[in-house]
């Protein structure tokens, strides 16, 4: 019995610590920048600070950087000032939610009032309650009797759109000037349309005072809030009573009444893009630092600028000239690679000789004329060279050759490799077009172009591969009828092989140029068998020995072979029958996911950012990549049968 006790103490400790605890550290936070704006070289900022009554601004105290760089700053206008200066909003969203229902929204009405009585007289006031839906109940106004009706007509029922609260607020409160925001909830949000991604890049856009209050919420609650409130650069204040709320809403109003301009001098215009301003000072003991962000729009400019502000401006031309430059590079390589290729359409002469000497004409009767001489320049056998070396220091040159004959694809694996690497120019100058990002690009580009690459030659394969296994039976039912008739092994193999059709056709031609050479004609099959990956072709050769050695009706084996190859050939089809519906549902799993990834990247992006803009969501997506990895090779082991 006392486990069963166990969660209910933790989680009682954990809500006493949200109560004691994170009221504290959100009071620690005293100020916020109201609005900052740029003209030239000058940079106006309005800090709005929490300070006690009578508090005076220290001029001495006033430090400003921008870009990490710091610059001269002083004061310009304190809070008489500013209210000539601008016109001074602020908004009050109130949740009308269902859970609100009772004595929470009469406590909220209470305090509202005494947040409309400790405001300044000249600031306006708009209102706007969310439920089920987002309500502008007043738009920012001088009359706080026309808002303390709305505020007292208040009624809680449904769900809690705060998100779209705030954009709706914010949508009041202007582009500029003194605002204040401040919201009130007592829980997450579960009805809004907007995303707190794109909320979260308003309210950053925007350059206000933004006041969140969570009204008796609890610990999961609470930390939403203030995961918003640190995104904006804001303030949560967690209450749990109406003494609280009027409190914290009186600090809110506070907010108007110290507020102070200050100007620095930039050595230079700011450069297009994004900036970061830092700004402290001091009321008498209380000292205050806050960092916001800025978009200057002028042009870029040279001499003695900051060397943030000038990196960020020259990172759209930098990325244009990259992509130029590649895109050149890629029609360099292009060329040479053309230089290298075209003067090889006359395939590979050896083979063409070979196929000549197998039908009895001559060999130089035959052959192109030796065009390579005339064409091939130096920079592109320079090229090549360097290709091959490559190829020769990885070890795999065997390999790859095997791969391309498999395809048929008549180039050197030297070439190959020179080809790819011309693919995988293009590949990195368009995604780093497209994704504005050099090394982003080069990283996606090179992946592109491997893939891309890797697939065009094992499709290729394959097909010809299945080619050459589906006539096989055939063949060797004409090669065992040609026996029969009297024909000897070669000859039958030679008469198969003029009335075949590719791949399987060129595959014996060649057997047989070696078997003429001097090679054992079994010696020459096993080199078909392994260049296509035959295991049919492989027992065939097999059945073929064993006959030369024990004896026996040549003929009737290799009738029996292709009778066996096509039994298994039909247990092949009829498995992939029976197997169709596990591997359909296995491609729809896996596609799934990915599918409904790129629908939501295009349609709702600021909803899936948080997926690779946060570490919680970098762990999910890491975690996803490797369960979609892993579940199919699963589901493909599952629907594949061996026969």
């Amino acid at each position: 019995m006392k486990r069963s006790y166990l969660p209910i103490g933790a989680g009682a400790v954990a809500l006493l610590a949200a109560v004691i605890i994170l009221p504290s550290a959100a009071w620690a936070d005293n100020g916020s920048i109201s609005s900052v704006s740029s003209s030239g070289k000058s940079l106006s900022v309005v800090v709005s600070a929490r300070v006690p009554v009578g508090s005076e601004l220290v001029p001495s105290s006033i430090v400003m950087t921008v870009d990490g760089k710091a610059v001269p700053a002083a004061l310009v206008q304190s809070e008489k000032a500013l209210t000539s200066a601008a016109p001074r909003v602020a908004m009050l969203a109130i949740d009308t939610s269902g859970s609100m229902a009772g004595a929470p929204l009469a406590g909220v009405k209470q305090a509202a009032d005494v947040l409309l009585a400790d405001l300044p007289k000249d600031v306006e006031v708009g209102l706007v309650s969310f439920g089920d839906s987002v309500h502008l109940l007043a738009k920012p106004t001088l009359d706080r009797k026309v808002v303390s009706a709305r505020i007292a007509g208040l009624v809680a029922a449904g769900n809690t759109t705060l998100y779209d609260a705030i954009d709706v607020a914010l949508g009041q409160l202007g582009p500029s000037g003194p605002r204040l925001l401040c919201v009130l909830s007592d829980g997450q949000d579960t009805a809004s349309r907007t995303s707190l991604a794109a909320v979260t890049a308003s309210l950053r856009r925007a350059h206000l005072t933004t006041e969140l209050i969570g009204y008796r919420t609890d610990v999961g609650q609470t930390t939403i809030l203030a995961k918003l409130a640190t995104a904006v650069h804001g303030r949560l204040v967690p209450v749990s009573d109406t003494g609280s709320l009027i409190k914290a809403f009186g600090v809110a109003a506070g907010t108007f009444a110290t507020q102070v301009r200050v100007q620095g001098t930039l050595p230079a215009a700011p450069a297009k893009g994004t900036h970061v301003v830092v700004v402290s000072l001091r009321f008498g003991s209380v000292n205050i630092r806050q960092q916001t962000t800025f978009v200057a729009s002028g042009p870029a400019v040279s001499g003695s600028g900051s060397p943030q502000a000038t990196a960020a401006s020259a990172v759209p031309f930098s990325r244009r000239t990259v992509g130029a430059l590649l895109l050149l590079v890629f029609v360099a390589l292009l060329l040479l690679l053309l230089a290298v290729l075209l003067p090889r359409r006359r395939a590979d002469e050896r083979l063409r000789s070979l196929e000549a000497y197998r039908v009895g004409a001559s060999a130089a009767a035959t052959a192109p004329p030796d065009v390579a001489g005339d064409t091939e320049h130096g920079i592109a056998l320079t090229a090549l060279g360097v290709s091959e070396r490559f190829v020769e220091r990885r070890g795999n040159g065997d390999k790859l050759a095997m791969l391309l004959d498999r395809a048929n694809v008549r180039i050197k694996p030297g070439e190959w490799v020179l080809l790819r690497a011309c693919g995988g120019v293009l590949a990195i100058a368009l995604a780093s077009i497209l994704l504005g990002n050099l090394i982003l690009g080069a990283v996606v580009g090179v992946l592109i172009a491997a893939a891309c690459s890797h697939l065009y030659l094992s499709i290729k394969a394959s097909r010809r591969t299945k080619a050459f296994e589906a006539a096989l039976p055939d063949t060797l039912q004409l090669v065992a009828s040609s026996i029969r008739t009297g024909f000897s092994l070669p000859q039958a193999l030679d008469a198969a092989a003029s009335g075949g059709t590719q791949p399987i056709s060129g595959e014996l031609n060649r057997a047989l140029v070696d078997a003429r050479l001097g090679a054992q004609l079994e010696d020459g099959l096993d080199s078909v068998a392994d260049r296509m990956e035959s295991q049919d072709l492989r027992w065939t050769v097999m059945a073929i020995r064993i006959q030369r050695e024990v004896g026996g009706n040549l003929s009737e084996v290799l009738h029996t072979t292709a009778r066996t190859m096509r039994d298994r050939a039909a247990m092949r089809r009829r498995v992939r029958a029976l197997s169709a519906e596990g591997r359909l549902s296995a491609y729809i799993l896996i596609a799934l996911p990915i599918l409904l990834t790129v629908f939501m990247y295009l349609t709702r992006r600021e909803y899936l950012s948080l997926l690779w803009t946060s570490t919680p969501g970098l762990v999910l997506s890491a975690l996803a990549i490797v369960g979609m990895v892993v579940g199919s090779l699963w589901m493909r082991t599952l629907a594949k049968v061996e026969v």
